[in-house]
Parts: structure tokens; C-alpha cells; sequence
């Protein structure tokens, strides 16, 4: 009988200690859950767009956790950019978005962007999201928009721009400026290319800033027609800082508020970047109390050393210095000044220099 007892007892124990085999690994499991956190995220695709359109997507990001998913960063590159930020925390079983804002690119070229985004996740704390898309534009332009830096007035810029036509498709080129400070030539046609797996006809165009612009910053724009169904038209920006023929830094004689009765002087830097400055001379507007000099320092620099006496001049000083070339052209050079404590009988401004500008 005891024996029995103690067959029985040893089965109970085998079945117990069986059951907790299978049944911990399970309640293990099953309690872990409870603090999981997984980050789903999936790829975008733009699908087809207009080379250099403003494009915004959104992400969307799902915690099937059982606790908050947090997003320590979000990195992104190749021009694309989050305007309204990330979201930090995302809570169980949550969704937020991600807003993503991207220029496609101007020209027949696969568009392949992404956001790197690191979380607490320990399965995958590190994971990349993908942007992707296709040009169905027939034709395009490079670059646009057109920024040509620094630009004598005058001057052109052989194939500043250039077309690629795709498919075999004939264009019928209208090109009108915003204004007559800007010109171009024609689009004409140049050698074929093969880009990938399709052949591009070119077509290149010049572009140039008139003459009689003015010195400073220029922000034009270049308006094409094409008679291209799908691409009928464009506007092509186009930036640029004008000299003209002489630069000179800085761009004004700047004294400020001078006192006493010594002299003050001025360093203005010239360089000679174009033809028609070889030679030039400084009116100086007949004021008594301006006196000027200029330096060669170099085969197209030279300095101009400007010299204020203030027991002689105004109370307010403002005026501006005549550059004339040989050419004809001329350039001004402004001059500002305050006197202080000037006396009771002092002008408020010289007759002899006329304001300017």
C-alpha cells in the first residue's frame, strides 16, 4: 500500500513539473509582451512627379508594443527636410506621422531620398525610410533654378542652360525675359545623349545681363515655351550678383560720428574685372573738405584713400564720390558722415556736395 502511495506521489510530481515546463516558458512569454515595444514603418512612393516640384509625403508610424516607442532622432539628407519636426513618444499601440518636405531633382535621374530614424526599439534601433519616385516630364531644364553668381554687366554665359528632351519629341522654342536687364539666345541643338536607357536630345541656351544693369544683387526669371504636351512651359529663376566692370569693397565710405579736428581717412578697395577700367578718374563734387588719392597696388587693383576733414564740413555729410573710366562709364561711391558737436553755425549740408543718390 505504501508503495502505491509512493508510485502515485512520483507520478503527480513528473505531471506537476511537466506542466511547469511547458506553462513558465509560456507565462514568460506571454508577461514579456506586456513590455515589448516594435516600431512599424514603411517605405514612400511619390510615384511619378514634375522635376523640381515641391513634394510632401507623410510617414506613418506604428508602436505595436506594450510600452511608449521613443524617437531619439530623426536624420535626413539629399534635400529633404521635416517641417513640422518628429513626434518623441509614441504610446502603446499608437500612431503618429512624419512629415517630409522634398524638391525632386531637376533632371532624368531616379529619385531615391530617406530619413534615419533612431528609437528604443531593441529589435531594430536603427531604421531607414526610403523615398522613391519617377520623372514623367518629356523635357527638362538644368539647372533651374539658374544662379550665376557673381556677373559682369555686359557679359554672357555660353550654355548657361540646357535642355533634355526625352522620347523623340519636337520642340518649338519661345523664350521671353522678365526684364531687358536680362537676354538669351535661342535654344539651339547640340549632340545627343543617352541617359540610362533613353536618348535625350539637347538643346543649349545663353543667357547674359544687359549692359546698363545695374551693380547689385539681380532676380530675374527666364519664361520658355515649348509646345510640349506635358511640359508645355516653365520658369527657370534666375539669380545673379551685377558688377559693373570695377568691384569695389566696400561699396560705401562709411565715417560714422567724427569729432575733433583730425583728419579721418578711408580704404576703399578697387579691381579692375572687365575691359574699360584701364584708366579712370575721382570727381570728388568740388567739397572743400574731401580730398582723395589713388594707390596701385597691383596690375588691376588699386586702392582709393579718402580723407575727411570734419573742422570743415557739415553736420551731416551725405554725398557720394564719381568714379569715370576712359570708356564713359561711371560709377558712385557713397559718403556718409555725422559731425558731432558741431558748432551752432555750422551747415546742415554743403552746398558744393550735392546729395547723390
Amino acid at each position: 500500500m505504501a508503495k502505491q502511495e509512493n508510485h502515485l506521489s512520483y507520478r503527480t510530481l513528473f505531471i506537476i513539473g511537466l506542466i511547469m515546463l511547458i506553462v513558465v516558458p509560456l507565462a514568460w512569454s506571454w508577461a514579456k509582451s506586456f513590455f515589448v515595444l516594435k516600431l512599424v514603418v514603411s517605405d514612400i512612393d511619390i510615384g511619378n512627379c514634375v522635376p523640381g516640384q515641391a513634394v510632401e509625403r507623410t510617414i506613418v508610424i506604428k508602436n505595436e508594443g506594450r510600452r511608449p516607442l521613443l524617437i531619439h532622432e530623426a536624420k535626413t539628407c539629399c534635400g529633404v527636410s521635416l517641417p513640422y519636426g518628429f513626434p518623441k513618444k509614441i504610446p502603446a499601440r499608437s500612431t503618429d506621422v512624419i512629415v517630409l518636405h522634398l524638391r525632386t531633382p531637376d533632371g532624368p535621374v531616379t529619385i531615391e531620398k530617406d530619413i534615419t530614424l533612431h528609437t528604443n526599439d531593441p529589435g531594430e534601433p536603427v531604421k531607414k525610410v526610403f523615398v522613391r519616385g519617377t520623372h514623367s516630364a518629356p523635357l527638362y531644364a538644368l539647372p533651374s533654378p539658374l544662379n550665376m553668381k557673381v556677373i559682369v554687366a555686359g557679359k554672357t554665359l555660353d550654355k548657361a542652360v540646357t535642355f533634355m528632351i526625352a522620347d523623340n519629341k519636337q520642340a518649338h522654342w519661345s523664350v521671353v525675359t522678365s526684364s531687358p536687364n536680362l537676354h538669351t539666345s535661342e535654344p539651339r541643338r547640340i549632340p545627343a545623349k543617352r541617359i540610362g536607357n533613353k536618348d535625350y536630345e539637347l538643346f543649349v541656351m545663353d543667357v547674359g545681363v544687359d549692359k546698363d544693369a545695374s551693380r547689385g544683387p539681380l532676380q530675374e526669371y527666364i519664361y520658355v515655351k515649348t509646345g510640349i504636351a506635358g511640359r508645355r512651359y516653365f520658369v527657370i529663376p534666375v539669380e545673379a550678383t551685377v558688377e559693373r566692370d570695377l568691384r569695389v569693397q566696400p561699396q560705401q565710405a562709411f565715417f560714422g560720428v567724427v569729432k575733433g579736428a583730425s583728419k579721418v581717412n578711408r580704404v576703399i578697395r578697387l579691381e579692375v574685372i572687365g575691359p574699360g577700367w584701364d584708366s579712370f578718374k575721382v570727381n570728388s563734387s568740388e567739397c572743400p573738405f574731401i580730398k582723395t588719392n589713388v594707390e596701385r597696388k597691383g596690375e588691376k587693383k588699386f586702392e582709393l584713400h579718402i580723407s575727411l576733414d570734419p573742422t570743415h564740413m557739415p553736420k551731416k555729410l551725405k554725398s557720394a564720390l564719381t568714379l569715370e573710366s576712359a570708356s564713359g562709364d561711371s560709377l558712385h561711391i557713397p559718403v556718409l558722415a555725422l559731425r558731432k558737436n558741431a558748432p551752432s553755425d555750422a551747415l546742415p549740408f554743403d552746398e558744393r556736395c550735392p546729395i547723390q543718390y
